[in-house]
């Protein structure tokens, strides 16, 4: 009789995680499943937790419920002071520590606490310490010398941008977060495919580095997926007369173009290849899906790319991402089939040989990032 009871009572709370929306569905199960998101990463401040917990600024502005302000902040509060200091490792100079200062310009434009502005301040700071190959492009991480990644771009430029536009140094901001974002995209950019490769190398020292052009060799669907969002999120704040402005539009129109080509028609999402769906053992991989779909979505929302092309692309995209959507015995929802960490592979079968992993069941953060800026985009 106690296993009929717990039976009902775990078919209630699914079905009342299905009745919110997915955004929503996922907040409150990350809430659920992990007192602080340091819980499930150990990474303390750098982009693991601060992927996740960006979307919360969303949740809460869309609900107006202070429990997702609240994580934000308890997690953020570990490591900003009541003076605004920062207690963690700032002598790696590495954009990994970058990104969450974005959580600090959040908290401070949700809360007007001025230790979240001085956080940021600090935060500016330290990206005018970031090592620079010969051309200005900033190194991934000190142990990666002169390699430029596309998952740096997000890491660095969309903090950049947002803090200009919130300290009235938007001109300066904007030219940094530009340089940098077009930099990468002169070099790993292929404009016959329309899409963004891994990495590049100037020195061409890298294992994986083409000897011409220092060239990863693939495609990476979240490497380019980071690089995606990066760009929308870069465009938000900056200003349409500003030299750089047309480019990163252009770049945005060509990008959706090479994803429209390579969406898996069975599916509706990209493989962790991009371009090599009928490869053998290439498979679809989740994040990066999830990541191509805020892209789209928010550059539809804001007339960067056609609507009547690009809705449905990224509608049939959204059904097949719910489609790797289950939930656990609790009820909770579940993101399955995207990539554990990883940097740069050497090769195509190094890339498609990566573990494929669920969450949770993993400690690997990007499908919680990706299905949640996926679903805040598409408004569920």
């Amino acid at each position: 009789m106690k296993n009929v009871f717990f039976a009902i009572a775990v078919l209630l709370v699914s079905c009342k995680s299905h009745e919110k929306k997915m955004s929503v569905a996922f907040g409150d199960a990350i809430m659920e499943r992990y007192f602080d998101i340091n819980d499930l990463t150990h990474k303390g401040w750098e982009y693991s937790n601060s992927i996740v917990l960006g979307a919360y600024e969303k949740l809460y502005k869309n609900t107006g419920d202070e429990k997702y302000l609240n994580y934000m902040k308890n997690h953020a509060d570990k490591y900003i002071s009541k003076d605004g200091s920062l207690d963690y490792d700032r002598s790696k100079h590495d954009l990994d520590k970058i990104q969450p200062g974005l959580l600090a310009l959040a908290l401070y434009d949700m809360t007007g606490e001025e230790k979240y502005a001085i956080a940021s301040k600090g935060i500016r700071a330290d990206v005018d310490l970031l090592p620079k190959n010969s051309v200005g492009g900033f190194w991934h991480k000190k142990e990666y010398p002169n390699q430029m990644w596309a998952d740096g771009i997000f890491m660095g430029e969309p903090f950049i941008m947002r803090y200009g536009a919130m300290f009235d140094k938007i001109e300066e901001s904007a030219d940094i977060a530009t340089f940098q974002t077009l930099l990468l995209a002169d070099h790993a950019y292929d404009s016959t495919r329309n899409l963004m490769l891994h990495a590049w190398d100037i020195t061409k020292k890298a294992s994986w580095a083409d000897s011409i052009t220092g060239l990863s060799p693939e495609v990476w669907s979240r490497g380019m997926g980071w690089y995606c969002m990066a760009l929308v999120d870069i465009l938000k704040y900056l200003p349409e007369d500003h030299k750089n402005y047309q480019r990163m539009i252009e770049i945005s129109r060509g990008l959706a173009k090479g994803l429209k080509t390579y969406q898996d028609p069975v599916s509706g999402l990209w493989f962790q290849v991009v371009d090599k769906g009928d490869w053998a053992g290439n498979w679809i991989e989740t994040s990066g899906s999830s990541m191509f779909i805020y892209f789209l979505k928010t550059a539809i929302d804001n007339n960067y790319i056609n609507a009547d092309t690009y809705t449905p692309v990224v509608n049939k995209a959204w059904k097949g991402l719910k489609q790797n959507v289950t939930y656990d015995s609790a009820g909770l929802p579940v993101i399955n089939n995207f990539a554990r960490s990883m940097g740069v592979k050497n090769s195509y079968e190094e890339y498609i040989a990566v573990e494929k992993v669920s969450i949770p069941g993993s400690v690997h953060p990007h499908g919680y990032c990706g299905i949640l800026r996926a679903s805040l985009a598409m408004g569920d």
